[in-house]
């Protein structure tokens, strides 16, 4: 398990992260782009749309990378930790603490990812990158923690168990209704994802 652990999924989730920020880079940019023209009245239409697609890509997907990095940090802490005891053979009690710390990390990541809610929003509207657009995050969700913890709720129980469903298509041959949760999932992420921008 630890050599499996080390060779093939903590580089595969790093390349992940990366891939994850550079393309969420682009999308985002043109998504939140759009989005904050619409909310200001104007007409958007393709040309505005990959205009925002290029815009601020580079702001947009060194954010994300940040905020990915750290927003999971303590879960990837916490697993590292688990591993180092596994690995080197520790004693009862710092075996027991690393086997806490797993659930203590993705509680904290948990925590950061809400924290973060409104990073690329920051990035668009405020035109604020890197560390300065997650701070300005954490401020917003502080200053409308009910909204903020709202979004987070509504968000969870609407796109996790369509998510859910969707990744089983492949695996058990679903009907088509899984294609409608697909649907529902596709309609239903931008929708919030204009909710958070507004």
């Amino acid at each position: 398990f630890l050599s499996i652990l080390l060779e093939y999924m903590l580089p595969a989730t790093a390349i992940a992260i990366v891939i994850s920020a550079l393309a969420g880079g682009f999308v985002f940019s043109a998504e939140y782009g759009a989005n904050w023209q619409a909310l200001g009245g104007s007409h958007v239409g393709v040309s505005e749309v990959m205009a925002n697609f290029v815009e601020k890509w580079r702001q947009m997907a060194w954010t994300q990378f940040l905020s990915y990095f750290l927003t999971f940090l303590p879960l990837v802490a916490g697993l590292l930790a688990l591993v180092g005891v596994i690995a080197l053979k520790a004693s009862l009690l710092f075996a027991v603490l690393a086997t806490l710390a797993v659930p203590a990390g993705f509680v904290l990541t948990v925590v950061f990812s809400l924290l973060f809610v409104y990073t690329p929003v920051t990035v668009i509207s405020e035109n604020l990158s890197g560390l300065a657009a997650i701070k300005r995050s954490w401020h917003q969700v502080r200053r409308n923690a009910g909204i903020s913890a709202t979004y987070g709720v509504v968000y969870i129980l609407l796109s996790g168990p369509i998510t859910f469903v969707v990744s089983l298509i492949p695996v058990a041959n679903l009907p088509l209704s899984s294609l409608a949760s697909f649907g529902i999932l596709i309609i239903v992420t931008p929708v919030l994802h204009l909710t958070k921008t507004a």
